[in-house]
C-alpha cells in the first residue's frame, strides 16, 4: 500500500479499487485462512478496510454512490463479529440514488452520460 492524500483517498476509482479488493477477500476472511497467513490476512484487511471506510467517508455521494454502496458492502462482509456503523452511514449517505427492482435494488449513478429514467413516472395516455 502506498501512502495517498486526502483528496486521492476520497478518489471514486482509488475507494472502488479498494472496494474490489477487499471484496475478493471475503471469501478468506469467512473461512479464517489459512492458519500460518491469519496474522497476514488481518492486517492487510484492517489497512483496506480503513482505505476503503475513510475514503468513501470523505466522498460526496453525488461523487460515487455506487462507490459507497460497494464500499459499504465490502466494510460490512469483512467485519468478522462486529457491527459496522460506517457501514451502515454508508448505506443511508447513498440510500437516495437506490431504487427497487423487484426483490433486488438498484443504485442509480449520476455521474451516467445518459439521463436516468428509473425515477421518471411512465407517460400518462391520452385518450383518443
Amino acid at each position: 500500500m502506498t501512502r495517498v492524500t486526502e483528496g486521492e483517498a476520497a478518489d471514486p476509482a482509488r475507494v472502488g479499487q479498494r472496494c474490489n479488493t477487499l471484496l475478493g477477500l471475503v471469501p478468506a476472511v469467512r473461512s479464517g485462512g489459512r492458519s500460518a497467513l491469519n496474522e497476514d490476512l488481518r492486517a492487510v484487511v484492517g489497512l483496506l478496510r480503513s482505505g476503503v471506510g475513510d475514503g468513501a467517508a470523505r466522498m460526496d455521494e453525488r461523487q460515487g454512490p455506487t462507490e459507497l454502496t460497494c464500499a459499504a458492502a465490502a466494510l460490512a462482509l469483512t467485519r468478522g463479529r462486529a457491527t459496522d456503523d460506517r457501514a451502515a452511514e454508508l448505506l443511508r449517505r447513498s440510500g437516495a440514488y437506490m431504487v427497487a427492482m423487484g426483490e433486488g435494488i438498484l443504485v442509480e449513478d449520476p455521474r451516467a452520460t445518459a439521463p436516468s429514467r428509473a425515477r421518471c413516472p411512465p407517460p400518462t395516455r391520452r385518450s383518443p
